[in-house]
This record gives C-alpha cells, sequence and structure tokens, in this order.
C-alpha cells in the first residue's frame, strides 16, 4: 500500500499515472468504509485518519476533513480519559 505525506495533496494532476493511483485510493475508500460498516463504527481512530487522508488526496475535502475530525475527537476523548485515570491514581 502506498503512504502519502501531506505534500502530495492535489499530486494526482500532476503525475503521469494520476488515474491509476485514483483508481487505487478509491478502492482504499471503499475497502474501508466496508470495514467500518462491518463493524459498526467501532474501528481504531487509524481508520478515520487513512481515510480522510485518503479522500483529501483526491481532493475531496469536506468527506477528508469529516473522517479527520472523527480521529481526532476520538484521540481527543482518549486522552481526557488518561488525564482522568491519572488525577485518581495520584489523588487516590
Amino acid at each position: 500500500m502506498y503512504f502519502f505525506h501531506s505534500s502530495f495533496f492535489g499530486f494526482l494532476t500532476r503525475c503521469k499515472d494520476g488515474a491509476k493511483m485514483k483508481t487505487l485510493l478509491n478502492k482504499a475508500i471503499h475497502c474501508y468504509e466496508s470495514l467500518i460498516v462491518k463493524a459498526e463504527g467501532k474501528v481504531e481512530s487509524d481508520f478515520f485518519c487513512q481515510l480522510g487522508h485518503f479522500n483529501l488526496l483526491l481532493e475531496d475535502y469536506s468527506k477528508g476533513n469529516s473522517f479527520v475530525l472523527k480521529c481526532l475527537i476520538y484521540i481527543y476523548n482518549l486522552c481526557l480519559v488518561y488525564i482522568v485515570l491519572v488525577f485518581l491514581v495520584i489523588g487516590g
């Protein structure tokens, strides 16, 4: 599988294999979305990050930002739980 850095956004219009890469990214998005549906939304936050990243690479910014936001909300909530647990351990 290909992993791209965010500096590659918009690369599909500039590279000669853009059509092949676009097809590959669409297949990856379909695969990730079907896994999320199959797991009833109970997947690791990495799924949402990768899905958002693939959508951003395809320049579907609204969908991409939505998935990245879900990932960030999940990580934020997880951090809150850890902070509360640390305070309970220290204070208790």
